[in-house]
């Protein structure tokens, strides 16, 4: 129906048809498209329509609608009569623009944001701009949509080129990734990366999408040349099975008795952290029965204690030896003064206490350190432990410097 036909009938209150609950909302919209018709002569409602925003939706809903076989015959008969076009027709991005409000690609912009990228190469050695890093991340994302949709230039695309521009984020990481696994093999003469290695969910995932037949064939090739292994290799037992472990682990105790004067090494004893579990299971073996008569004598000779832990040491407190219950200002005093061996211990081995929050090896003494820098700045550290702290040489921020007066 033509829309000068269409207005007269819907003077008179004419019923087009349609379910019931749904010709309100439709029919708003379709009048709404009559109206643009009427005004401008096709019906091409532009994204960001200002007097209608919802109706470039709504026309996008008709088409899935119609695609799907779920639009009524009366509502695409209307739409015809309207010559409206039910080929779908994907949302058009539009040409991103900076916070001046020019486009990426207009000329004087485009020089900027391509100079701003020689500096951060020149800093970084790359120009593979994370998206999230401010304008100029945006603006490398979308010289890579462009140029895909056939919008970038030649020259644009040759001076990109030239600076080593990042096409194909994707394939340039598993390049980064396959030459680290080239290095390995070189050194190692095998692909048998540990667990705690950074190749070795990659190398884990490769393996698996050979076998699912889902590894391109050019990485396969490239994988084949450096004789990659795509068998998944057995579990492995554990080490700490074997008898050259065991003494391995019994030399371990010892060297921790001879510095702390005992052999209850806490659940989190950072510098260890498979010592706390194999001395658990000694205690557990002793305690069924399968503990070796060779091996009890051993631990009996350092002065094991095969009793279970104090509650102070389940919570990863060095035992000391208590003849009464403790009070909380007591257990506080002994976890500091725990975590602040394990800092000595930890300058001791890597020169600084620069040791970060997220400290993998021991989480609960990164998390100490940052505490105690937040205690300090909230004036809520003992000059006595601000003192201590700064005999090892313990940064407590950049904000002030440490002054602690000594008392006459």
């Amino acid at each position: 129906m033509k829309s000068e036909k269409y207005e007269p009938l819907k003077g008179l209150g004419f019923d087009f048809g349609g379910p019931k609950q749904d010709k309100k909302p439709w029919m708003k919209q379709y009048d709404a498209l009559v109206e643009f018709k009427n005004e401008h002569g096709h019906i091409e409602v532009p994204v960001h329509y200002e007097k209608n925003p919802p109706l470039y939706y709504w026309l996008g809903t008709q088409r899935q609608a119609n695609k799907k076989g779920k639009l009524p015959e009366n509502k695409v008969a209307l739409l015809n009569e309207l010559n409206f076009d039910f080929t779908y027709k994907p949302r058009p991005r539009t040409v991103k623009a900076t916070r001046s409000g020019k486009p990426f690609l207009a000329d004087d912009e485009w020089e900027n944001m391509f100079h701003e990228l020689e500096e951060w190469k020149t800093e970084h050695g790359n120009s593979d701009v994370p998206q999230r890093s401010g304008r100029l991340g945006s603006w490398v994302h979308y010289m890579r949509f462009y140029s895909k949709g056939g919008k970038l230039s030649q020259d644009r695309r040759d001076r990109l080129d030239e600076i080593g521009f990042c096409w194909n984020v994707t394939d340039d990481r598993w390049m980064a990734k396959y030459q680290d696994a080239c290095n390995f093999k070189t050194e190692h003469g095998n692909f048998d990366v540990p667990a705690s290695h950074s190749l070795y969910n990659w190398i884990s995932y490769q393996r698996k999408l050979y076998q699912d037949a889902s590894l391109p064939q050019d990485r396969v090739e490239l994988l084949s040349k450096i004789d990659f292994d795509y068998e998944v290799p057995p579990k492995r037992r554990s080490a700490v099975k074997s008898p050259e472990a065991w003494t391995l682990r019994y030399e371990d105790l010892i060297a921790f008795k001879d510095e702390y004067g005992h052999c209850g090494v806490p659940p989190t004893y950072g510098r260890n952290p498979p010592l706390a579990k194999w001395v658990a299971s000694q205690r557990t073996k002793n305690k069924k029965g399968n503990l070796r008569d060779d091996r009890l004598e051993l631990l009996n000779e350092i002065g094991f204690d095969f009793g279970a832990q104090d509650p102070l040491q389940k919570l990863g407190v060095l035992k000391v030896p208590q003849l009464e219950p403790v009070s909380r200002e007591t257990y506080l005093e002994n976890m500091w003064d725990k975590s602040y061996l394990e800092l000595d211990a930890y300058k001791n081995h890597f020169g600084h206490c620069n040791i970060p929050i997220s400290y993998e090896a021991n989480p609960a003494l990164g998390a100490w350190a940052f505490s105690q820098r937040m205690a300090y700045k909230k004036d809520k550290l003992s000059e006595n432990r601000i003192k201590k702290l700064n005999e090892l040489g313990f940064s407590f921020g950049p904000q002030k410097k440490v002054q602690i007066q000594e008392e006459v």
